[in-house]
């Protein structure tokens, strides 16, 4: 430690111009007289091996007066020698401190994949100075095994392990019949691939031998042997009317089938005419001929008054039909207006116009007298 601030304080003079002084414990003088335009690193090569290689206190550095001799060699002298003023002394020349740029990086990206790495590239807009960082790869993206691949890698192809089994399962039946073999389908739920058995056909279904129809295969309609012929029986009847022909129906017992024969309308049986209906038909509602008409006669006069119509009333004497004939108002019979009361009909009471009011004249005196 005390050689390496030896050295420290030997760079700082020989920076300054100032003379160093390092003396040991006991009191010797270790370096002097150092030039001021002597760099650091010519007086630190002036000490000598033994020098540096002794391990003495350190005491704090004191300034002696200037000198202007250089040092010839690494021993301390005996004079003081004369130092320039550094207050003189010129400032060192420096060069200007080169323009940094202020960085903007932009980024580009290649993307990593299973089989190769991908890279980040910062390149700064303003001087291109760029730098890049690795990006791992990425893992293998496996598609399951199935039941003709392996285990395969989506991305690169990469195939690890074997392929898997088949998984069939019945997926569809074709029943047999008589005319054709059947099937059963299996499928595999993972690939899809399929086999099939074959189903042998089954025995006919024969129905029986109907009236129209040989024995018969109810699936392939094969026949065996004759129909058997019908058996008919009167099963119903339908009376004729007026407007249409009746029948007579037929049914076979064995099977349904039937067969009908008419019967011829029947006469029509017509109602009398009346007064407004000509000669009809009771069944059928067929018209023949004409009404024969009303005979109206006067079966009651209600007299007309002042405030209401009078009224004829005239009936059929075959029917009973009627129709009225209407009797006008007659007129008002007004009594004369009077002073007190106004003209006044004398049957509904209407009243028109006002009283005619008194006409009072003087028709006798009576003398006054003291009593």
């Amino acid at each position: 430690m005390k050689f390496i601030r030896n050295l420290t304080v030997a760079c700082l003079a020989g920076l300054l111009g100032l003379t160093i002084l390092l003396t040991a414990c006991d009191g010797e003088t270790v370096l002097s007289g150092a030039d001021p335009t002597t760099s650091s690193s010519t007086a630190l090569t002036t000490l000598s091996t033994t020098e540096l290689s002794q391990t003495v206190p350190v005491t704090t550095p004191a300034v002696t007066e200037p000198v202007t001799t250089e040092p010839t060699t690494t021993t301390a002298p005996t004079t003081t020698p004369e130092v320039p003023d550094v207050t003189t002394a010129p400032p060192p020349q420096t060069e200007p401190a080169p323009e940094v740029c202020a960085h903007e990086y932009t980024e580009s990206v290649e993307d990593a994949t299973c089989t190769a790495e991908g890279k980040k590239v910062y390149t700064c807009s303003k001087c291109g100075d760029s730098y890049s960082e690795t990006i791992a790869k990425t893992a293998h993206d496996f598609a399951e095994a199935t039941c003709t691949t392996p285990k395969t890698c989506k991305s690169c192809g990469l195939t690890v392990g074997s392929v898997g089994e088949h998984s069939y399962k019945l997926t569809s039946t074709t029943t047999a019949t008589c005319a054709a073999e059947g099937e059963k389908v299996y499928t595999c739920t993972k690939c899809g691939d399929s086999y099939s058995e074959i189903i042998a056909k089954i025995a006919h279904n024969f129905a029986d031998a109907t009236c129209t129809a040989p024995k018969t295969c109810k699936s392939c309609g094969l026949t065996e042997g004759k129909a058997i012929g019908h058996s008919h029986k009167l099963t119903s009847t339908t009376n004729a009317t007026c407007t249409a022909e009746g029948k007579k129906v037929y049914t076979c017992s064995a099977c349904g089938d039937s067969y009908s024969e008419p019967i011829a309308k029947i006469a029509h049986n017509f109602a009398d005419a009346t007064c407004t209906a000509p000669k009809t038909c009771k069944s059928c509602g067929l018209i023949e001929g004409k009404a024969i008409g009303h005979s109206h006669k006067l079966t009651s006069t209600t007299n007309a008054t002042c405030t209401a119509e009078g009224k004829k009333v005239y009936t059929c004497t075959k029917c009973g039909d009627s129709y009225s004939e209407p009797i006008a108002k007659i007129d008002h019979r007004f009594a004369d207006a009077t002073c007190t009361a106004p003209k006044t009909c004398k049957s509904c009471g209407l009243i028109e116009g006002k009283a005619i009011g008194h006409s009072h004249k003087l028709t006798s005196t009576t003398n006054a007298t003291c009593t």
